[in-house]
């Protein structure tokens, strides 16, 4: 990451003129996936400042999303951006690009800018409730994005596949379990033809991030049995960052416990406490569900329910 102390990065903070409310705000509009609550965030954003810890690899993406910039871990000092006279250097390496693939720089960026945009605005709309006009603009940027055939680069196929499953969890969320069934089966054919999780154009689109999609999708309409049984599927040590590892245990919590299964989604909240305290106790979901989760138990793990809900300030 550019900054490495608290003190940097409350100073590019300030440079940009935002208060804490102000970044919390930007950075849950900059986010592919659900991340902390806003309170949460605002939190988590003045313990770094502080210093207390460095932001995680997911939330160091979405700072570089806003415009913080990358640095050199040898603690070298940034090249200049080049002149027009020093880009002389520079043609041979840009005519091989685009020899090799066929596309022209314009048209590489025009996919990726029509895929965030597409993003950005379908969280927005599902964070302020709007979740069929969610849903629409999802599906419209998808099929502007499919409508590129001579961009299928793997970084096109990201940004496609990542609004696919944005638009699937604004349908999932809209109990249009039909749409979203269509964009999941969608984005599984656009990972397979991609191969891997790569986290291209900071999408962390791939087969793994699109089974956990499923899972949430699935939970989201009150498939619990389907949601297990995806789960079982996901190898966790393929999550390399540790709050998506967190969210999706999040999930199997809430698949165990519609089951009415409670010691399986206590063991659940606790390993995912277990990978990412920060974001569990971040959550507000996840404090409904410890303090449901509580006063439901068997006696066998109540005082553990009980403890593990206070612990994260679940309310009573």
């Amino acid at each position: 990451m550019a900054v490495t102390n608290g003190g940097e990065l409350r100073e590019w903070r300030r440079s940009r003129g935002w208060d804490v409310p102000e970044l919390a705000r930007r950075l849950r509009r900059a986010a592919d996936e659900s991340i902390a609550a806003h309170d949460g965030l605002v939190r988590m954003i003045r313990a770094w400042e502080r210093g207390d810890h460095r932001p995680s690899e997911r939330y160091e993406l979405l700072y570089r999303r806003l415009g913080l910039p990358s640095g050199n871990e040898n603690g070298a000092e940034p090249q200049p951006t080049p002149t027009r006279r020093q880009e002389g250097t520079e043609p041979v390496r840009r005519r091989t690009f685009v020899e090799l693939t066929g596309i022209s720089l314009a048209g590489a960026i025009l996919p990726g800018a029509v895929g965030a945009s597409g993003r950005i605005v379908t969280h927005t709309l599902m964070s302020s409730g709007h979740l069929a006009a969610a849903v629409t603009t999802a599906q419209n940027h998808a099929v502007r994005l499919d409508c590129e055939p001579e961009l299928k680069t793997p970084e096109s196929l990201s940004v496609y596949g990542s609004v696919l499953l944005r638009g699937a969890l604004a349908a999932a969320q809209h109990d249009d379990r039909t749409t979203a069934h269509e964009m999941l089966t969608e984005a599984a054919d656009t990972a397979r033809r991609l191969g891997s999780d790569a986290n291209l154009c900071g999408t962390a689109f791939g087969p793994v991030n699109t089974q956990m999609h499923q899972v949430n999708v699935a939970v989201t309409v009150g498939d619990a049995g389907t949601a297990i049984d995806l789960a079982r599927h996901i190898d966790l040590r393929a999550v390399t960052v540790t709050e998506r590892k967190a969210s999706l245990l999040i999930d199997v919590a809430r698949a165990f416990f519609q089951w009415g299964k409670y010691e399986q989604a206590h063991a659940a909240l606790r390993a995912a406490e277990d990978t990412a305290p920060q974001e569990v106790a971040a959550r507000p979901s996840v404090a409904t569900l410890a303090r449901d989760l509580a006063t439901l138990a068997p006696a066998s793990i109540r005082r553990d329910a009980e403890q593990f809900a206070s612990r994260i300030g679940a309310p009573r």
